[in-house]
């Protein structure tokens, strides 16, 4: 009787334990597109991380699928002398030196913003620089130490409150839709927050439209493998994002830094292709790569040589594999038996 209320203790305490450290893991989040509650515990959050077989071969597609990494904008940040004003955002205006005030200022539906004892300024779609400029000339009205050659008011103009601006992103990414941003939203952010390309996406041509027109085309691999970001566009309200599928896709294998499936453009060599893989690995034999390629009704077989590596270009479904060096020496002798050092 005594084991049997030992183990019966035992296992109840077990059993609490448990459904403390369930509900202390158990994380609620909210939908902001149902605006539903969903419950994630621990493992469901590792299991979003665990990529298939030819998720992981693509190169870059883990970068948005990455549990422990955000593109999520930062709002913190002092506002950019190029961030475009628009209505809805909320701007401080303050007036220092000889004299002192603040100004609270609401961008209305029409872009323009109410001065009290001066009248209505219009600022949508100016920069903040520029608003900064405007506001400057419209308040010397009022404070004459801002007029001369040597002033003694200044001002200082910043975002007390962001908009919301909806982007639209279509094309081959996890969760095409549209999406409700922080104004200071970026084209890295907008991907991220959609899941990234899929398996069949673009990562080397992803466009921007903005009323109907291209603004922006972006290459990631400048990215991810030079850590460019110059083609990073600030997004605006009902901007596109089209996310186009992968023309030119080709596979490296074998004794390569990073194996995987990389998208080439036409204009890209097998030069090209052992930059974004990392080069070749220390065992690798680098004289010569195998090739194989998909004819109209079977594969085609062929070497590249050191002297075509700049010239070579790849096809779509290309596989390029990499041998290892040969275990064997030219110049090796070797003493075995009765020796100190054999």
């Amino acid at each position: 009787m005594k084991a049997i209320l030992v183990i019966l203790i035992s296992t109840f305490m077990c059993g609490s334990i448990s459904a403390q450290r369930n509900a202390a893991d158990t994380g609620i989040l909210k939908n902001p597109n149902s605006g539903q509650k969903v419950i994630i515990n621990e493992a469901t959050r590792a299991s979003d991380s665990i990529l298939n077989d030819l998720e992981r071969k693509i190169f870059g597609y883990n970068v948005f699928h990455n549990p422990n990494t955000t593109f999520t904008p930062n709002l913190n940040m002092a506002t950019p002398k190029n961030y475009v004003v628009g209505p809805g955002d909320i701007l401080t205006v303050q007036v220092y030196g000889v004299a002192q005030s603040t100004y609270t200022l609401t961008v209305n539906n029409e872009g323009n913003v109410s001065i009290i004892d001066i009248g209505i300024a219009h600022v949508g779609g100016l920069t903040i620089e520029a608003v900064k400029a405007l506001l400057e000339k419209r308040l010397a009205l009022r404070y004459s130490g801002m007029n001369g050659s040597n002033p003694n008011t200044f001002i200082e103009v910043s975002l007390s409150n962001i908009r919301s601006i909806k982007v639209n992103i279509v094309g081959e990414v996890g969760t095409p839709g549209s999406y409700v941003f922080p104004s200071y939203t970026n084209i890295f952010n907008a991907l991220f927050a959609a899941g990234g390309p899929t398996v069949k996406g673009t990562f080397r041509d992803i466009q921007l439209y903005r009323s109907n027109k291209l603004v922006g085309q972006i290459d990631l691999y400048d990215y991810l493998v030079n850590g460019k970001a110059s083609g990073n566009i600030r997004l605006d309200d009902n901007d596109v994002i089209l996310v186009r599928t992968a023309t030119n896709q080709v596979e490296i294998k074998g004794e390569i830094r990073i194996p995987g499936i990389f998208e080439m453009r036409t204009n890209e060599t097998f030069a090209d292709l052992l930059k974004f893989s990392g080069g070749f690995s220390g065992k690798a034999y680098k004289e010569l790569v195998k090739v194989q390629r998909k004819g109209m009704v079977d594969y085609q077989a062929f070497d590249l040589s050191v002297s075509q590596f700049s010239k070579a270009r790849l096809l779509d479904g290309d596989q390029i594999v990499v041998d290892v060096i040969a275990a064997r020496y030219n110049n090796r002798v070797q003493i075995n038996g009765s020796v100190n050092r054999p």
